[in-house]
């Protein structure tokens, strides 16, 4: 994802930056609603808001496309807006609804509406809007869904609706689950009934030590701490109170941001003191890490693809500068 699109994102978190100190002072972090939902974005050229100016004389009125698009999501719940879907699999953890535009008028506002239609068919599951930057370029609008806790959405059909204003844009409709599992032919299901009978007197054969279910735990001689600072690049003075933030391995910042900042993405947290230094354990050796740091009234800077290799040292120094 490209950088303007991430330090967009990082902006947000001033709305959310309350909620991130509650989680330090209160170590198991304060309960969020378990239904989280991704942020718009834009499949554009990243350069496209400086070019507002001559959106705001270009773009008359934005034209979208009907019905609204579901499009299909990886196992992590990321959206692939390449795929259209038109139903979505039992066990999938997001669904993803958006449309096509030519492009964006000035102050054009869009709110999304998710109805759950097995539950409620007029009582909204979740209402977003949605602040556009004008563009006279076309491109992608998407909205997703999807648990706190990364659990499936559950099995039935969903609604989703698209206004500006009063004025419905666009809607559609996606069910999720209801397909039946394709039955092996013959001859594959008896080879899997072979392989299982195979695994099984193999797993008799086995120490009872070996037959244990592994599970890969840190090692503690191999945790690496960070003590950093974070001060002011212009001034060059500590930021007392500023965030630092270590997300769990394999969530990008991006990733992060997309999905409106969940706390269960976090893999630890950390305040710099009155002197802008953090202390942070937690952190394994030859691992990647996408880090952010944020303070008020300052830009955000984060880093992925963060490693602590086995030559560096222990604690791991780190010196970031924010700008206003």
């Amino acid at each position: 994802m490209a950088l303007r699109h991430v330090i967009r994102h990082l902006g947000m978190l001033a709305g959310v930056l309350a909620l991130l100190q509650a989680i330090i002072i209160t170590a198991a972090g304060a309960p969020l609603s378990d239904l989280l939902f991704g942020e718009a974005s834009a499949q554009t050229d990243p350069s496209w808001q400086l070019d507002a100016p001559l959106a705001k004389k270009s773009c008359a009125k934005m034209e979208v496309s009907d019905p609204a698009l579901w499009f299909d999501v990886t196992e992590d719940g990321d959206p692939d807006l390449d795929t259209v879907v038109d139903s979505y699999p039992s066990g999938v953890i997001a669904i993803v609804a958006g449309f096509q535009y030519n492009c964006v008028p000035a102050k054009t506002t869009v709110v999304a509406v998710f109805y759950s239609l097995n539950d409620s068919k007029d009582k909204p599951w979740y209402t977003s809007e949605i602040k556009l930057a004008p563009t006279d370029k076309p491109g992608t609008l998407w909205r997703g869904v999807r648990f706190k806790s990364q659990k499936p959405i559950p099995d039935g059909d969903y609604r989703v609706e698209f206004f500006v204003g009063k004025k419905l844009l666009t809607a559609g409709e996606v069910t999720v689950g209801g397909q039946e599992p394709e039955e092996p032919a013959p001859q594959e299901e008896a080879e899997q009934e072979q392989e299982e009978q195979e695994a099984e007197q193999e797993a008799e054969q086995e120490p009872e030590e070996e037959q244990r279910p592994q599970r890969r735990k840190p090692q503690r001689d191999n945790l690496v701490q960070i003590v950093g600072e974070i001060i002011d690049g212009s001034t060059q003075r500590p930021i007392p109170g500023a965030v630092f933030i270590v997300l769990q391995p394999g969530i990008t910042a991006a990733q992060w941001a997309d999905y409106g900042f969940p706390a269960s993405d976090i893999l630890t947290t950390n305040k710099a003191d009155r002197n802008g230094r953090f202390r942070q354990s937690g952190v394994e050796r030859n691992v990647e890490y996408s880090l952010v740091a944020w303070a008020l009234s300052y830009t955000g800077w984060y880093m992925d693809g963060f490693v602590v290799s086995d030559n560096d040292p222990d604690p791991y120094p780190m010196y970031i500068e924010l700008y206003r």
